[in-house]
Protein backbone atom coordinates (compact mmCIF):
# COMPACT_ATOMS: atom_id res chain seq x y z
CA UNK A 1 0.00 0.00 0.00
CA UNK A 2 1.75 3.22 -1.26
CA UNK A 3 -0.09 6.80 0.33
CA UNK A 4 0.58 10.07 -0.71
CA UNK A 5 -0.99 13.40 0.63
CA UNK A 6 -3.07 15.66 -1.58
CA UNK A 7 -1.72 18.87 -2.75
CA UNK A 8 -4.47 20.19 -1.42
CA UNK A 9 -5.78 19.72 2.03
CA UNK A 10 -8.90 21.43 1.49
CA UNK A 11 -11.66 20.99 -1.26
CA UNK A 12 -13.69 23.27 -3.43
CA UNK A 13 -16.31 22.82 -1.30
CA UNK A 14 -13.67 23.20 2.46
CA UNK A 15 -13.83 19.58 3.36
CA UNK A 16 -10.59 17.92 4.73
CA UNK A 17 -9.07 15.68 1.86
CA UNK A 18 -8.64 12.02 3.03
CA UNK A 19 -4.61 10.37 1.63
CA UNK A 20 -4.26 8.90 -2.03
CA UNK A 21 -3.76 5.18 -1.94
CA UNK A 22 -2.38 2.68 -4.11
CA UNK A 23 -3.34 -1.04 -2.99
CA UNK A 24 -2.25 -4.46 -4.28
CA UNK A 25 -3.18 -7.24 -2.05
CA UNK A 26 -2.08 -10.94 -2.23
CA UNK A 27 -3.48 -13.57 -0.26
CA UNK A 28 -2.31 -17.22 0.40
CA UNK A 29 -4.98 -20.14 0.62
CA UNK A 30 -7.52 -19.67 3.68
CA UNK A 31 -9.63 -22.80 5.27
CA UNK A 32 -12.43 -21.63 6.70
CA UNK A 33 -14.67 -23.86 9.05
CA UNK A 34 -18.05 -22.29 8.79
CA UNK A 35 -21.21 -22.74 11.21
CA UNK A 36 -24.67 -21.83 10.49
CA UNK A 37 -24.69 -19.65 14.06
CA UNK A 38 -22.06 -18.05 13.40
CA UNK A 39 -22.89 -16.73 10.02
CA UNK A 40 -26.57 -15.80 11.38
CA UNK A 41 -24.86 -13.72 14.57
CA UNK A 42 -22.64 -12.48 12.29
CA UNK A 43 -25.33 -11.25 9.97
CA UNK A 44 -28.01 -9.96 12.67
CA UNK A 45 -24.48 -7.81 14.51
CA UNK A 46 -23.92 -5.57 11.33
CA UNK A 47 -27.62 -5.28 11.05
CA UNK A 48 -28.38 -4.31 14.35
CA UNK A 49 -25.37 -1.57 13.73
CA UNK A 50 -26.85 -0.10 11.27
CA UNK A 51 -30.25 0.07 12.67
CA UNK A 52 -29.10 2.08 15.69
CA UNK A 53 -27.50 4.78 13.30
CA UNK A 54 -29.74 7.48 14.65
CA UNK A 55 -29.48 11.69 13.18
CA UNK A 56 -27.43 12.62 15.96
CA UNK A 57 -24.73 9.89 14.97
CA UNK A 58 -24.95 11.01 11.43
CA UNK A 59 -24.58 14.42 12.60
CA UNK A 60 -21.22 13.52 14.04
CA UNK A 61 -20.08 11.94 11.26
CA UNK A 62 -19.27 15.17 9.52
CA UNK A 63 -16.59 15.67 12.15
CA UNK A 64 -14.29 12.00 11.59
CA UNK A 65 -11.62 12.06 9.82
CA UNK A 66 -11.52 12.23 6.04
CA UNK A 67 -11.04 8.81 4.23
CA UNK A 68 -8.65 7.23 2.35
CA UNK A 69 -9.08 7.59 -1.58
CA UNK A 70 -8.10 4.85 -3.35
CA UNK A 71 -6.84 5.44 -6.87
CA UNK A 72 -6.21 1.44 -7.59
CA UNK A 73 -6.85 -1.20 -5.02
CA UNK A 74 -6.08 -4.70 -6.94
CA UNK A 75 -6.70 -8.33 -5.44
CA UNK A 76 -4.76 -11.20 -6.55
CA UNK A 77 -6.37 -14.21 -7.37
CA UNK A 78 -6.40 -17.03 -4.41
CA UNK A 79 -8.71 -19.87 -3.42
CA UNK A 80 -10.44 -20.76 -0.35
CA UNK A 81 -11.50 -23.97 1.09
CA UNK A 82 -14.81 -24.25 2.94
CA UNK A 83 -16.35 -26.55 5.23
CA UNK A 84 -20.14 -25.39 6.35
CA UNK A 85 -22.47 -26.89 9.01
CA UNK A 86 -25.75 -26.51 8.92
CA UNK A 87 -28.07 -26.60 12.14
CA UNK A 88 -31.32 -26.24 10.31
CA UNK A 89 -33.35 -24.75 7.43
CA UNK A 90 -35.96 -21.72 7.35
CA UNK A 91 -38.72 -22.77 5.53
CA UNK A 92 -40.24 -19.29 5.42
CA UNK A 93 -37.48 -18.06 3.65
CA UNK A 94 -37.70 -20.43 1.42
CA UNK A 95 -41.01 -19.69 1.01
CA UNK A 96 -40.54 -16.24 0.60
CA UNK A 97 -37.96 -17.04 -2.81
CA UNK A 98 -34.85 -16.48 -0.66
CA UNK A 99 -33.48 -20.22 -2.17
CA UNK A 100 -29.79 -19.74 -0.72
CA UNK A 101 -31.56 -21.48 2.52
CA UNK A 102 -31.57 -24.72 0.27
CA UNK A 103 -27.52 -24.89 1.31
CA UNK A 104 -28.47 -25.42 4.56
CA UNK A 105 -30.20 -28.78 3.79
CA UNK A 106 -27.02 -30.75 3.85
CA UNK A 107 -23.28 -29.29 4.95
CA UNK A 108 -20.63 -28.69 2.62
CA UNK A 109 -17.40 -30.33 2.82
CA UNK A 110 -13.86 -29.73 1.76
CA UNK A 111 -15.32 -27.28 -0.94
CA UNK A 112 -12.65 -24.86 -2.58
CA UNK A 113 -13.64 -22.02 -4.56
CA UNK A 114 -10.89 -19.60 -6.62
CA UNK A 115 -11.58 -16.18 -6.24
CA UNK A 116 -11.20 -14.40 -8.95
CA UNK A 117 -8.65 -11.31 -9.63
CA UNK A 118 -9.89 -7.48 -8.97
CA UNK A 119 -9.01 -4.26 -9.39
CA UNK A 120 -10.91 -1.20 -8.65
CA UNK A 121 -10.03 2.42 -9.22
CA UNK A 122 -11.29 5.55 -7.71
CA UNK A 123 -13.43 4.55 -4.69
CA UNK A 124 -13.55 6.32 -1.20
CA UNK A 125 -13.30 4.31 1.81
CA UNK A 126 -12.55 0.59 2.84
CA UNK A 127 -16.11 0.10 3.36
CA UNK A 128 -17.12 1.28 -0.52
CA UNK A 129 -13.78 -1.39 -1.31
CA UNK A 130 -14.69 -4.59 0.71
CA UNK A 131 -18.32 -3.93 -0.27
CA UNK A 132 -17.46 -4.10 -4.01
CA UNK A 133 -14.92 -6.49 -3.79
CA UNK A 134 -17.41 -8.59 -2.18
CA UNK A 135 -20.18 -8.23 -5.00
CA UNK A 136 -17.78 -9.72 -7.35
CA UNK A 137 -16.49 -12.58 -6.00
CA UNK A 138 -20.28 -13.53 -5.60
CA UNK A 139 -20.96 -12.68 -9.03
CA UNK A 140 -18.54 -14.57 -10.16
CA UNK A 141 -18.88 -17.40 -8.22
CA UNK A 142 -22.69 -17.89 -9.19
CA UNK A 143 -22.04 -17.72 -13.10
CA UNK A 144 -19.01 -20.14 -12.81
CA UNK A 145 -18.92 -22.17 -9.31
CA UNK A 146 -22.57 -22.76 -8.19
CA UNK A 147 -22.34 -25.93 -9.28
CA UNK A 148 -19.20 -26.86 -6.32
CA UNK A 149 -22.31 -25.81 -3.20
CA UNK A 150 -24.05 -29.63 -5.14
CA UNK A 151 -20.66 -31.98 -5.49
CA UNK A 152 -19.36 -30.77 -2.31
CA UNK A 153 -22.67 -31.94 -0.16
CA UNK A 154 -21.74 -34.64 2.13
CA UNK A 155 -23.54 -37.19 -0.16
CA UNK A 156 -22.11 -36.52 -3.29
CA UNK A 157 -18.73 -35.24 -2.22
CA UNK A 158 -17.12 -38.94 -2.57
CA UNK A 159 -18.72 -39.14 -5.78
CA UNK A 160 -17.83 -36.18 -7.22
CA UNK A 161 -13.92 -36.76 -6.16
CA UNK A 162 -13.64 -40.40 -7.61
CA UNK A 163 -15.35 -38.91 -10.77
CA UNK A 164 -12.76 -36.12 -11.01
CA UNK A 165 -10.01 -38.43 -10.11
CA UNK A 166 -11.58 -40.85 -13.50
CA UNK A 167 -11.05 -37.39 -15.61
CA UNK A 168 -7.37 -36.98 -14.58
CA UNK A 169 -6.92 -40.85 -15.50
CA UNK A 170 -8.51 -40.37 -19.14
CA UNK A 171 -7.05 -36.22 -19.51
CA UNK A 172 -3.43 -36.60 -18.23
CA UNK A 173 -2.59 -39.40 -21.08
CA UNK A 174 -4.88 -37.90 -23.66
CA UNK A 175 -2.56 -34.27 -23.04
CA UNK A 176 1.03 -36.13 -22.94
CA UNK A 177 -0.35 -38.17 -26.13
CA UNK A 178 -0.93 -34.82 -27.66
CA UNK A 179 2.22 -32.77 -26.44
CA UNK A 180 4.91 -35.47 -26.64
CA UNK A 181 3.03 -38.29 -28.96
CA UNK A 182 3.38 -41.37 -25.78
CA UNK A 183 1.23 -42.25 -23.18
CA UNK A 184 2.84 -45.24 -21.01
CA UNK A 185 4.41 -43.09 -18.18
CA UNK A 186 1.55 -40.58 -18.17
CA UNK A 187 -0.87 -43.65 -18.54
CA UNK A 188 0.40 -44.81 -14.95
CA UNK A 189 0.34 -41.62 -13.06
CA UNK A 190 -3.11 -41.66 -13.75
CA UNK A 191 -3.49 -44.82 -12.70
CA UNK A 192 -2.20 -44.23 -9.62
CA UNK A 193 -3.68 -40.91 -9.19
CA UNK A 194 -6.99 -42.62 -9.64
CA UNK A 195 -6.19 -45.55 -7.44
CA UNK A 196 -5.74 -43.13 -4.88
CA UNK A 197 -8.25 -41.24 -4.53
CA UNK A 198 -10.75 -44.43 -4.90
CA UNK A 199 -8.39 -46.30 -1.86
CA UNK A 200 -9.05 -42.40 -0.05
CA UNK A 201 -12.33 -42.24 -0.55
CA UNK A 202 -12.90 -45.81 0.31
CA UNK A 203 -11.09 -45.42 4.04
CA UNK A 204 -12.39 -42.28 4.07
CA UNK A 205 -16.58 -43.08 4.29
CA UNK A 206 -15.50 -46.83 5.98
CA UNK A 207 -14.14 -44.78 8.74
CA UNK A 208 -17.26 -42.52 9.18
CA UNK A 209 -19.89 -45.26 8.55
CA UNK A 210 -18.04 -47.39 11.68
CA UNK A 211 -17.66 -44.60 13.52
CA UNK A 212 -21.13 -44.07 13.31
CA UNK A 213 -21.71 -47.75 13.52
CA UNK A 214 -20.28 -47.83 16.98
CA UNK A 215 -21.80 -45.16 18.44
CA UNK A 216 -25.02 -45.91 17.73
CA UNK A 217 -24.17 -49.53 19.29
CA UNK A 218 -22.40 -48.39 22.28
CA UNK A 219 -25.41 -46.19 23.20
CA UNK A 220 -28.18 -49.06 22.95
CA UNK A 221 -25.43 -51.35 25.07
CA UNK A 222 -25.25 -48.53 28.07
CA UNK A 223 -28.89 -47.96 27.68
CA UNK A 224 -30.37 -51.48 28.49
CA UNK A 225 -28.72 -51.91 31.47
CA UNK A 226 -26.08 -49.75 33.70
CA UNK A 227 -22.75 -51.62 33.98
CA UNK A 228 -19.52 -51.27 36.34
CA UNK A 229 -17.11 -51.78 33.95
CA UNK A 230 -14.93 -48.67 33.23
CA UNK A 231 -16.50 -46.63 30.35
CA UNK A 232 -16.14 -47.39 26.92
CA UNK A 233 -12.22 -45.72 25.72
CA UNK A 234 -12.82 -42.30 24.47
CA UNK A 235 -10.98 -42.01 21.33
CA UNK A 236 -7.62 -40.22 21.31
CA UNK A 237 -7.28 -36.56 20.44
CA UNK A 238 -4.11 -36.57 18.44
CA UNK A 239 -4.93 -37.64 15.17
CA UNK A 240 -3.26 -41.02 14.06
CA UNK A 241 -0.40 -40.46 11.58
CA UNK A 242 -0.67 -43.98 10.21
CA UNK A 243 -1.67 -47.26 10.98
CA UNK A 244 0.52 -47.69 13.33
CA UNK A 245 -0.38 -45.31 15.74
CA UNK A 246 -4.09 -47.21 15.84
CA UNK A 247 -3.07 -50.64 18.04
CA UNK A 248 -3.42 -49.06 21.41
CA UNK A 249 -6.91 -47.45 21.18
CA UNK A 250 -8.37 -49.98 19.00
CA UNK A 251 -6.65 -53.23 21.14
CA UNK A 252 -8.12 -51.24 24.43
CA UNK A 253 -12.01 -50.78 22.44
CA UNK A 254 -12.25 -54.70 21.42
CA UNK A 255 -11.20 -55.37 24.91
CA UNK A 256 -13.74 -53.29 26.94
CA UNK A 257 -16.29 -54.70 24.32
CA UNK A 258 -15.61 -58.20 25.13
CA UNK A 259 -15.16 -57.58 28.98
CA UNK A 260 -18.98 -55.91 28.90
CA UNK A 261 -20.25 -59.45 26.86
CA UNK A 262 -18.41 -61.47 29.28
CA UNK A 263 -19.83 -59.33 32.59
CA UNK A 264 -23.50 -59.55 31.11
CA UNK A 265 -23.30 -63.45 29.95
CA UNK A 266 -21.12 -65.31 32.82
CA UNK A 267 -20.03 -63.08 35.51
CA UNK A 268 -23.30 -61.41 36.14
CA UNK A 269 -25.24 -65.20 35.90
CA UNK A 270 -23.17 -66.74 37.93
CA UNK A 271 -23.39 -64.21 40.92
CA UNK A 272 -27.04 -64.68 40.06
CA UNK A 273 -26.98 -68.12 40.17
CA UNK A 274 -25.62 -67.98 43.71
CA UNK A 275 -28.19 -65.40 44.60
CA UNK A 276 -31.41 -67.02 43.56
CA UNK A 277 -30.87 -70.26 41.28
CA UNK A 278 -31.32 -71.58 37.72
CA UNK A 279 -34.08 -69.43 37.30
CA UNK A 280 -32.60 -66.42 38.56
CA UNK A 281 -29.67 -67.34 36.44
CA UNK A 282 -31.42 -67.83 33.35
CA UNK A 283 -32.96 -64.44 33.45
CA UNK A 284 -30.11 -62.80 33.93
CA UNK A 285 -28.64 -64.34 30.78
CA UNK A 286 -31.57 -63.50 28.82
CA UNK A 287 -31.36 -59.61 29.87
CA UNK A 288 -27.60 -59.64 29.25
CA UNK A 289 -27.60 -61.43 25.64
CA UNK A 290 -28.29 -57.97 23.57
CA UNK A 291 -25.84 -56.08 25.29
CA UNK A 292 -23.87 -59.09 24.88
CA UNK A 293 -24.27 -58.45 21.10
CA UNK A 294 -23.54 -54.66 21.12
CA UNK A 295 -20.90 -54.23 23.20
CA UNK A 296 -18.68 -56.51 20.97
CA UNK A 297 -20.00 -54.86 17.58
CA UNK A 298 -19.48 -51.51 19.08
CA UNK A 299 -15.91 -52.32 19.77
CA UNK A 300 -14.71 -53.76 16.48
CA UNK A 301 -16.82 -50.97 14.73
CA UNK A 302 -14.90 -48.12 16.27
CA UNK A 303 -11.38 -50.38 16.73
CA UNK A 304 -12.41 -50.69 12.41
CA UNK A 305 -13.34 -47.12 12.56
CA UNK A 306 -9.86 -45.60 14.02
CA UNK A 307 -7.66 -48.26 11.86
CA UNK A 308 -9.09 -47.09 8.69
CA UNK A 309 -8.89 -43.16 9.97
CA UNK A 310 -5.21 -44.13 10.50
CA UNK A 311 -4.86 -45.59 6.86
CA UNK A 312 -6.61 -42.94 5.55
CA UNK A 313 -4.16 -40.23 6.93
CA UNK A 314 -0.95 -42.67 6.03
CA UNK A 315 -2.20 -42.20 2.34
CA UNK A 316 -2.99 -38.82 2.56
CA UNK A 317 -0.68 -37.08 5.60
CA UNK A 318 -1.70 -33.53 3.86
CA UNK A 319 -5.31 -34.02 5.19
CA UNK A 320 -4.19 -35.40 8.59
CA UNK A 321 -2.10 -31.79 8.32
CA UNK A 322 -4.99 -30.07 7.77
CA UNK A 323 -6.94 -31.80 10.53
CA UNK A 324 -4.12 -31.20 13.03
CA UNK A 325 -3.98 -27.75 12.43
CA UNK A 326 -7.68 -26.90 12.63
CA UNK A 327 -7.97 -29.18 16.21
CA UNK A 328 -5.28 -27.07 17.85
CA UNK A 329 -6.60 -23.62 16.19
CA UNK A 330 -9.56 -24.54 17.79
CA UNK A 331 -8.69 -25.67 21.35
CA UNK A 332 -6.55 -22.43 21.35
CA UNK A 333 -9.44 -20.42 20.59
Amino acid sequence: MVSVHPDKKISADGKLMGNESRVTLSLLPIRCYIHQSALRFIRRFFKGEENHVNKSDESNMDNDPPETFFQVFKVKPFKVKVDYTPCEIDTSALKDGHFIEILNLLPLEEMVLKLKAVELRNLTGWGSVMSEIISKWVQDVSSTQIHKFLTTTSPLHPIANVSDGVKQFVMIPLEEYRHHGHVRKAFQRGTVTLAEVVAYETLNISSKLTSLAARKLRGSATNREASNLEPFPMRPEATPRSIGDVSSHALASLSRGFKEANTKVVIMPYREYHKTGSKGSLKCVMKGIPVAICAPLSGVAEALSYGLLGARNQLRPEMRKEEEASRQFQHEY
